[in-house]
């Protein structure tokens, strides 16, 4: 467990996000998400990006009101192995569905399962 808690912490030190594009951003954040679970052995940990005004996630990263690109998401264990990590897309899309009341996007946020 203490090696999982450790792969973990470096995890969220060393995940490397490079942004190359932000247009229309008012006050956007972006941050890494970082879950540890036990539930079923080994365990496991789950990584997205997070991107808006409020944690832990409040917009897609691909959002027509303020958008992020990332060029490289990745992990580093403790021995120095860097795995690459999904990238979400950059591409702005409209909406899958257009209601009365709301509108239905597509969500890019980087989500990863990470299991040992």
């Amino acid at each position: 467990m203490k090696i999982f808690n450790k792969t973990l912490f470096v995890i969220i030190c060393t995940t490397f996000v490079t942004t190359f594009t932000v247009s229309s951003v008012l006050a956007h954040s972006l941050w890494v998400n970082s879950f540890e679970s036990f539930s079923h052995k080994p365990g496991h940990t789950t990584v997205s990006l997070g991107w808006g005004h409020v944690l832990p996630i409040d917009d897609i990263l691909n959002s027509p009101s303020g958008r992020i690109g990332v060029e490289e998401f990745s992990i580093v264990s403790p021995s120095g192995k860097k795995t690459k990590l999904f990238v979400p897309k950059l591409k702005i899309e409209g909406p899958s569905e257009i209601g009365k009341n709301f509108d239905v996007y597509k969500a890019e946020i980087g989500f990863t399962k990470n299991c040992p």
